[in-house]
């Protein structure tokens, strides 16, 4: 704050407020090695275990440094499943929300009447019955990084069983929502940071707001608003 002089230097100070992770935190002396190597700055702090790399990139945290310790035709094809992962879990629920509640004509007549059927009775609209979902899901993640590893995953696994097959037994939540839901939760996991998991979250909510609006239209313009904000994005 002590550097910002006039009014140019404070609105490059608010724009440098990025939804993408910029500074890596890493304990792992190699990775460190790597990145001095490649050009890359490393702060150690004193008596810290954690040391910070930048500047960070969006493919460093799709692509983690263990690629580099296998060889390349198989490590090839499993950062095309991280990219699929990527955008899978940011834009799912809202692709279902924007087909379901605006554009009902992309989906097969069977599939539709199908839908319609499985949403009998729930009170709640799509985009509301998504977002408690979503809501519950991000509950059960922020409840499994406080647990101790040995039995964290296990009680988060079975709190989404328990929940989803209460909801749906009580007629709150349509069968479909629970897979659209896992399936978004499942593909997130394939990224442990929890900086890239904060800016999926953001971008799967904005995602599913831009379509409760506006439908595929929305969806459309959210995505290019993610491209410009990862453009402009700088370290």
């Amino acid at each position: 704050i002590d550097m910002i002089n006039d009014s140019e230097d404070l609105k490059k100070y608010l724009t440098n407020t990025y939804v993408f992770p910029t500074i890596i935190a890493t304990e792992r002396p190699d990775r460190c090695a790597k990145s001095l190597s490649n050009g890359k700055v490393v702060i150690i702090a004193q008596e810290s275990p954690t040391a910070l790399i930048l500047p960070a990139f969006l493919i460093d945290f799709l692509n983690p440094f263990s690629d580099y310790y296998t060889k390349d035709f198989t490590i090839s094809m499993t950062k095309i499943l991280r990219f699929s992962c990527f955008f899978l879990s940011m834009i799912v629920p809202a692709f279902y929300i924007a087909i379901i509640s605006f554009n009902q004509e992309a989906i097969p007549t069977k599939l539709i009447l199908n839908f319609a059927i499985q949403r009998t009775g729930v009170p709640f609209p799509a985009v509301i019955e998504c977002s408690i979902m979503l809501l519950l899901c991000e509950i059960l993640r922020e409840s499994d990084l406080r647990f101790p590893n040995k039995y964290g995953s296990a009680i988060s696994i079975l709190g989404a069983l328990v929940l989803g097959e209460s909801a749906v037994s009580a007629g709150l939540i349509t069968p479909i929502m629970i897979i659209v839901t896992s399936f978004t939760f499942i593909t997130s996991l394939v990224f442990p940071e929890i900086e890239i998991t904060n800016t999926l979250r953001v971008y799967r909510f904005a995602f599913l707001l831009g379509s409760s609006f506006f439908g595929l239209y929305g969806f459309l313009l959210m995505f290019l608003l993610f491209l410009l904000n990862l453009y402009s994005t700088e370290s």
